[in-house]
């Protein structure tokens, strides 16, 4: 049986960084609001703690809204044209904390990837947001703006690959909040 190597790995990350990235987010399926919401760091006392309740939350309320054979989001909002990822690598003592899980920055390329996404106050005021995506090699209408970094789904002429996807954990998009995404992505 062949296996793909950790530097054939790391290739494949350096050739995705290279796309087009957009960080999507939609209404998603209102039957996932009554799922229990993903633990927060603050409300636990240890790391350990709080890594065991996300294991536990990931099996049971996770898995509920998972759709594996999805091409788009359920009724997107808008999306954000975001900087290529940056390489990181798992570090017990690292800055970047993803989950259960700490990474550094590395100079190196990396099977890993970290993409960051922080959404503008006044993008998406007022929608309660259930899923969250990644698309890479989307195209935007050519009539927008120079220089415009969100889209509404009227300005995409094509939505690119769904490459990543996260959702059944909602919340409402106020004006005064900046909301911000980071996700580590293991190629």
């Amino acid at each position: 049986m062949a296996i793909k190597t950790r530097i054939g790995r790391a290739a494949d990350a350096e050739a995705i960084r290279g796309c087009t990235w957009f960080f999507a987010w939609g209404r998603g399926d209102p039957a996932w609001d009554a799922l229990a919401p993903e633990p927060r760091r603050e409300d636990f006392s240890t790391f350990e703690e709080w890594r065991s309740a996300c294991r536990a939350w990931r099996d049971t309320c996770a898995i509920a809204a998972e759709r594996p054979d999805a091409t788009g989001l359920i009724d997107e909002i808008g999306r954000r044209l975001i900087s290529p990822p940056e390489f990181v690598t798992p570090d017990e003592a690292g800055d970047i904390l993803i989950g259960d899980m700490a990474f550094s920055r590395s100079a190196q390329k990396t099977n890993y990837l970290l993409a960051r996404c922080t959404f503008s106050p006044g993008e998406g005021v007022g929608e309660k947001i259930r899923e969250v995506g990644i698309f890479v090699n989307g195209l935007v209408d050519p009539g927008c703006p120079p220089g415009q970094r969100y889209f509404l789904p009227h300005e995409i002429v094509a939505p690119g690959d769904l490459y990543l996807l996260e959702n059944g954990n909602s919340f409402d998009r106020h004006p005064s909040k900046q909301e911000a995404f980071e996700w580590v992505i293991t190629l």
